[in-house]
């Protein structure tokens, strides 16, 4: 467990670390407004257009391979990211970062669900696991404006060397490797490349003036959905998987609930800095009471899902972070911090932690142990790929009408209020919710009925 969460920690600090030294970024190395937004996007695009393949390989290759290579790639791109001369780089080695994360956050995942496997404890674990997650993102935000300001925007990204070095020694002695007599099979790279390609080139042709590669970037991801159907040997994506109704309804949800949090985090760094002054210390000051509301909000969420159960805990949470961000979208630059910022955003927030660990356990529920990477690689697939979508929407959005930030608020609560009818759609814990391959075998079925039932 020690493993999982400081592997969580380390792709969480990286998100989050860098939100509030885009100002200082775009200054340093001339990115042009619209290019900033690339700086957070290109990471959740390749960690989320290849946490279907991360996923499969830690299943294919054993989790303690996948996460000694993974580490190792996410450590070397930090070190070039940090050292970046122009934006192409910077962009690039982003990128890479999200590759190697891609295959850490699955395996990190999987360590736990495949460790817990009574109800009460996994949700525990999964509780602690989201916790360490929001306090990664609350370091995050406070070493991130602390360096910033005291140091260069580039610790940002060399920070994440130190931590990667001490999580491959933790790893070497207490992860598993293969099972023996386990035979290899050759993971869906086309398939990993198609759907990467594909939303790369949709988040790019976002923008007006960029149709044909919107179109292109569709016609990438149709490729995907055939080919994984009738191409691939060992599909990044199994469409029994996708049959489950937890699963599916969950990672609608959680791409939805990404896109809405990201894209407040975005912009409010910029509006916090370009429209009310705050420096990157006072913006991450601004923003660590949100991260602690999310650990608060994970651990609420691990006492009152007993009793409650996802569909409730789900539905109550989205609405909550839905009136938050209508309460968010009356914020301008001179409206009170505490009135239209401060306490709005602990509502997202508080409210946000609620609904991860309902999101996280629906998203996993009822899978086997060959699928369980697979079934993780997809959870953290929706909310990265939802974070990317959504700041890059909402920048196509804010750029073609500068200014306050209302309207990408009031977008954000619409968000929310369709993830709380989602909810609804999530099957009581006596109802059957994944459509199995074939007849399982005793242990199998014991094992489903125990991680459907509510945690």
């Amino acid at each position: 467990m020690t493993v999982a969460c400081t592997t969580q920690f380390v792709v969480v600090l990286d998100v989050s670390v860098v939100h509030v030294a885009l100002p200082s970024v775009r200054h340093d190395l001339g990115f042009s407004t619209e290019g900033l937004q690339w700086v957070v996007t290109a990471y959740m695009l390749a960690f989320g257009g290849s946490l279907l393949l991360g996923g499969r390989l830690a299943d294919l290759i054993g989790q303690r391979p996948a996460l000694l290579g993974g580490m190792a790639l996410f450590a070397t791109a930090s070190l070039v990211a940090g050292l970046a001369w122009g934006p192409g780089v910077l962009i690039a080695a982003r990128a890479v970062q999200g590759i190697g994360a891609a295959v850490l956050s699955p395996v990190s995942l999987t360590l736990l669900t495949s460790e817990f496997h009574d109800a009460k404890l996994r949700a525990r674990a999964l509780a602690a696991w989201g916790g360490v997650a929001a306090a990664a993102g609350a370091a995050g935000v406070f070493v991130g404006g602390l360096v910033t300001q005291y140091l260069n925007w580039r610790w940002t990204m060399l920070i994440n060397v130190p931590i990667a070095l001490l999580v491959l020694v933790l790893a070497r002695g207490t992860v598993a490797g293969r099972a023996r007599g386990t035979a290899w099979r050759t993971p869906d790279v086309v398939g990993a490349l198609a759907v990467t390609g594909g939303l790369v080139a949709c988040v790019y042709g976002v923008e007006p003036g960029r149709r044909p590669v919107l179109g292109a970037g569709l016609a990438l991801l149709a490729f995907f959905a055939v080919w994984e159907a009738r191409g691939a040997r060992e599909p990044l994506l199994p469409i029994p998987v996708l049959r489950n109704r937890s699963v599916s309804v969950a990672n609608v949800g959680m791409f939805l609930t990404a896109a809405a949090t990201f894209s407040m985090w975005f912009f409010l760094s910029l509006h916090l800095q370009n429209q009310r002054g705050f420096g990157p210390l006072e913006t991450g000051l601004a923003f660590l009471p949100q991260y602690l509301a999310i650990v608060a909000g994970a651990q609420l969420a691990a006492r009152l899902l007993p009793a409650y159960g996802a569909k409730r805990m789900l539905a109550v949470a989205a609405l909550l972070q839905s009136a938050g961000f209508a309460w968010l979208s009356a914020a301008g630059p001179h409206s009170p911090f505490l009135v239209h910022i401060l306490l709005p955003g602990l509502l997202v927030t508080l409210a946000l932690g609620l609904a991860s660990t309902p999101l996280t356990m629906a998203a996993t529920s009822g899978m086997a142990a060959d699928r369980a990477g697979t079934a993780s690689g997809l959870v953290n697939t929706s909310r990265h790929l939802g974070g990317a979508m959504g700041v890059a929407a909402l920048a196509a959005v804010a750029g073609q009408q500068p200014g306050g930030v209302d309207r990408i608020f009031r977008t954000d609560a619409l968000l929310l209020a369709a993830v709380a009818v989602l909810a609804l759609l999530l099957p009581k814990p006596s109802e059957p919710d994944t459509v199995p391959e074939g007849p399982p075998p005793p242990a199998d079925r014991t094992e489903r009925k125990d991680s459907s039932e509510p945690a």
